[in-house]
């Protein structure tokens, strides 16, 4: 696979783009997040440098170049569309390679979880998502069981009416649980 050099003079866009999610619980493992799930903007600004380095450290073992880095990579006050923003994360994830760069693994996977937390919040976002049934015939289950994002079990119903009660149940859950829920339907 080839690599591609990623201009890092968008870093500042790519930063302000990221910090525009809320509810970024996974990515929140890795980077400081305040209370309500929003990544706080040095932390972000310290990720997005050091995946453009593990991006330039790819390109140079690789080609056998010696690029370097700005020591300051430049705000500019413009965020990325939030489209974007996982686009850039994505080509970010292709062009950095472990076989060249080993020591990138951990931001590597990094990256992955935030492109996938990233692509989940904009497809749940979307109003024909919101609209589409759960995918099942309807009607009541037997059992619902609703965990936070570190596999504890917050809730169980034993019977409940519809999507409707169970998405107001997982609002709820994550308000008062700071935190993703995930439900399992038995």
């Amino acid at each position: 696979m080839s690599v591609m050099l990623l201009d890092e003079t968008k870093a500042g866009s790519l930063t302000e783009g990221i910090c525009q999610f809320n509810q970024m619980w996974n990515s929140g493992r890795f980077i400081d997040h305040s209370n309500e799930g929003k990544l706080c903007y040095n932390a972000v600004q310290k990720f997005v440098r050091e995946l453009y380095q593990a991006n330039l450290n790819t390109w140079n073992k690789k080609y056998n170049q010696n690029d370097t880095i700005l020591d300051i990579l430049p705000a500019t006050g413009e965020r990325m569309n939030k489209y974007q923003t996982l686009k850039s994360l994505q080509c970010l994830h292709y062009n950095i390679e472990t076989e060249y760069v080993p020591e990138a693994k951990k931001i590597f996977d990094e990256v992955k979880v935030m492109v996938d937390e990233i692509a989940y919040i904009l497809v749940t976002d979307q109003e024909q998502y919101k609209e589409a049934e759960w995918g099942w015939k309807g009607g009541i289950t037997t059992m619902v069981k609703f965990y936070n994002d570190k596999g504890k079990l917050l809730l169980t119903y034993s019977t409940y009416e519809g999507m409707e009660e169970v998405n107001a149940t997982i609002e709820l859950l994550e308000y008062e649980n700071n935190c993703r829920v995930k439900v399992i339907f038995d």
